[in-house]
């Protein structure tokens, strides 16, 4: 490569700065005592997501705080479409063979993750101001949708903005 191409590639990359992060908070989790076992859902649950170039599914267990989703639970765009699927007992650990990672997402159409799924939450989240974000290098926050769970051991908790980490650089 020429080294004004470089160069010009260069300023382009700074001039534009670090990409755009929106963190994802109220994810719920079951709290457990320290020294007993994880606690998790009574009910299996997978999330699909889709936000910019950037989509994913995985199982919403409760043993943890967070979900997996994209990079340390955020997205790059200030809008994310986001479904909550209920599978059989069973289903949530063995998708379909069309998994698709929820390419197939829209704000209109959830894509078939396990065999007779049932719709929990579908719609679109956009991102809002939260100051700790901002201070931990993050754009803004999604809020995590109510759904009805249960914990099958410990307390239904939801994860806050007081609880993100710094974005790495």
């Amino acid at each position: 490569m020429r080294p004004s191409v470089l160069l010009l590639v260069s300023s382009l990359v700074v001039a534009c700065g670090p990409s755009q992060a929106y963190k994802v908070i109220d994810v719920p989790y079951c709290e457990v005592p320290e020294g007993q076992l994880r606690g998790g859902f009574a009910e299996q649950v997978r999330w699909v997501y889709k936000s910019g170039d950037s989509f994913g599914e995985g199982p919403l267990a409760g043993e943890r705080k967070g979900l997996g989703l994209g990079v340390l639970d955020s997205a790059p765009s200030d809008e994310m479409v986001l479904a909550l699927l209920s599978c059989p007992v069973g289903e949530a650990a063995d998708p379909t063979p069309m998994q698709n990672g929820g390419k197939e997402l829209t704000a209109s159409k959830v894509p078939e993750v396990c065999r007779g799924q049932q719709t929990l939450y579908h719609g679109t989240l956009k991102a809002v101001d939260d100051a700790k974000a901002k201070e931990r290098g993050y754009a803004g926050v999604f809020h995590f949708p109510e759904v009805a769970l249960t914990c099958q051991t410990g307390t239904l908790k939801r994860t806050t903005s007081a609880e993100i980490e710094p974005r790495p650089k």
